[in-house]
């Protein structure tokens, strides 16, 4: 039943990309415009110009180019997904490698809640980010929501093959004549079979808990720690992202969010002898001594995942100096390092005949062994356990992380909601015509200047002939807010692709006639001082992403001048001037000012 209710599940994921992913709604020129793009990049767009029926068909085949411009599909990786899921419900009902196939499964499962997740969080991205798509409202659809379902159900098949199919398993290769009183001596031996002995793999009280349930409870786990962690993620995020968070603050909070694993298995495991996947699995971890681990033996343990604390350390710095890998780079880093240690793990235990993985033995010999979930583990006398169980302090830990996430997001928006920069009236394109002092700040800022930070130096490309004979100089804040560009006639700063530069400034549409207002996503200002707000639609969907622009960025207090125009960048934003003028503009994602 679990075998076709996989394969089910990956037809579904397979062909969710028929069906729209995404939906958008808005006003381009005048026009109402409902369009629709599937997981297989298929845009659909309905129109009413209210100028008849040729003007709507114009309309809708002028956004379906522009929709399905950049080629490629938001939601291909579903096909591969739901294949791979589909051919491991086949394997598990027609073959005996039942307990592979349920693992892979479930790791589809797990990369696709993940993958689901990333586009639901950006679902603006699913489309190009050309100007009817910057004053509308884009929101999942069916085939998204459908995906992330799939997925999510994945992991529950898998999780559940895992542990009842590897359980039946058991007991059919069980020899018949086995007596009751055999399976009563194997269990009453709580600490497990002799060294070398392989006998009995059934869920024995007592005996070692092989890979298949053991991962089970691993998915377990993973599911509450990347909960807390993603919470944390956000908040900390959405804080250093807006400068609400020092630099130092930033740099510790993103190694207090790669510490989360390591804790809460160190703490569970020395505490209880079980995590909350262990409990439900039905699993526990003794010690040498076959009783508690000591906090040693748990500490050793778990060590491996303190590289991800070596990753929370380098997105720390790169927070702390702006210099360094960018924390995409750790990140693939790290996870690249984690597969090939969970793989040795996992090789070592299905080699041991205690079924000890490397990290059991670094600890002196711990094990994890098959524990009814209402049997404690022993402890050792004269030893202080946790008294609460480990499912109290899973949950308080996901709690504690939403608290803390709305009341950082809370006070970051109640700082940007009390901000003094001011906004130009809705469809102004600002222009400076004042000659105020050069290097005035914006609403917020320290009283030092900008422009009196230290000063970089611009290396090569502030020579005419770099890159290829262009001149220019590409360089953007740290947090990738703000892309600027350099050369000999103006610096132009833009924001990462299907962005406003400033929140909520609105100016005109190019080549609009009735008016038709979107979000800025330029400010520049010339080689004569003359400075502007403004919208590039051609070319958006392929600009620089956030991430590509992390590794131009100036670090925070720096300058650097180049083709006579200085850049700037602090935790307030960009700010960028003429020098022989003195005129510029400072910005940020909450407003911007021209001097």
């Amino acid at each position: 039943m679990v075998g076709w209710a996989i394969v089910v599940a990956g037809l579904v994921l397979a062909l969710s990309v028929a069906v729209p992913w995404a939906t958008v709604n808005g006003e381009v020129s005048g026009a109402s415009v409902h369009a629709s793009i599937t997981g297989a990049g298929t845009a659909n767009v309905q129109a009413d110009t209210g100028m008849g029926s040729e003007a709507n068909r114009f309309v809708e085949q002028r956004a379906k180019e522009a929709y399905e411009a950049p080629g490629g599909s938001p939601g291909g990786s579903a096909i591969p997904l739901g294949i791979v899921a589909t051919i491991a419900g086949w394997v598990l009902l027609r073959t005996r490698f039942r307990w592979q196939a349920a693992l892979v499964a479930g790791g589809v499962g797990v990369v696709g809640v993940i993958w689901t997740m990333s586009v639901l969080t950006d679902v603006r991205g699913t489309f190009v980010f050309v100007a009817p798509v910057a004053v509308a409202t884009q929101a999942p659809a069916f085939g998204l929501l459908a995906a992330m379902v799939m997925c999510v159900a994945l992991v529950a098949l898998g999780i559940t093959a895992l542990v009842y199919e590897r359980q039946v398993a058991a007991l059919l290769a069980a020899s018949p004549t086995s007596s009751a009183s055999t399976m009563a001596t194997a269990g009453s031996s709580f600490h497990g079979l002799a060294p070398g002995s392989r006998q009995d793999r059934g869920r024995v009280a007592g005996s070692p808990a092989s890979l298949g349930y053991r991962v089970a409870a691993l998915g377990i786990d993973l599911v509450i720690v990347a909960s807390a962690c993603a919470a944390l993620g956000f908040a900390f995020g959405f804080a250093i992202d807006t400068g609400a968070l020092s630099d130092a603050l930033a740099a510790v909070a993103a190694i207090a969010v790669a510490l989360v694993p390591f804790g809460y298995r160190f703490l569970c495991e020395a505490g209880y002898g079980k995590t909350v996947g262990k409990r439900i699995v039905g699993l526990g971890t003794i010690g040498e001594s076959g009783a508690l681990p000591t906090a040693g033996e748990s500490f050793r343990r778990n060590a491996f995942l303190l590289v991800l604390f070596a990753g929370g350390i380098g997105i720390g710095l790169w927070e702390l100096t702006g210099t360094g890998m960018s924390p995409t780079h750790w990140a693939v880093i790290v996870a690249a390092v984690m597969l090939l240690v969970a793989g040795v793990i996992a090789l070592t235990i299905l080699i041991n005949p205690r079924q000890q993985g490397i990290h059991d033995r670094l600890a002196g010999g711990t094990r994890v062994i098959h524990l009814p979930r209402r049997t404690p583990v022993p402890q050792v006398q004269g030893r202080v356990s946790f008294s609460t169980a480990p499912w109290v302090v899973a949950f308080s830990a996901i709690v504690v992380a939403v608290l803390v996430t709305g009341s950082v997001s809370s006070v970051i928006l109640g700082q940007e909601s009390g901000s003094s920069v001011a906004l130009p009236a809705s469809g102004e394109v600002a222009t400076s015509s004042s000659t105020p002092t050069p290097g005035h700040a914006s609403a917020g800022q320290s009283s030092m200047s900008p422009f009196a930070y230290e000063r970089l130096s611009p290396g090569a490309c502030a020579d005419p002939s770099y890159p290829d004979g262009n001149g220019t100089c590409t360089v953007s804040s740290p947090s990738g807010n703000f892309i600027c560009t350099m050369f000999e006639r103006e610096v132009s700063c833009t924001s990462p692709p299907g962005e406003p530069v400033v929140d909520g400034a609105m100016v005109p549409i190019p080549g609009s006639t009735d008016g038709s207002l979107a979000e800025a996503n330029v400010i520049s200002v010339d080689n004569t001082g003359q400075t502007q707000l403004g919208l590039i639609t051609n070319g958006r969907s392929k600009a620089t992403t956030r991430e590509q622009a992390r590794s131009s960025a100036i670090p925070y207090n720096h300058r650097l001048t180049a083709y006579g125009f200085t850049c700037a960048v602090d935790r307030e934003g960009m700010h960028c001037r003429n020098d022989a003028t003195g005129h510029g503009f400072s910005v940020a994602r909450e407003g911007y000012e021209f001097f």
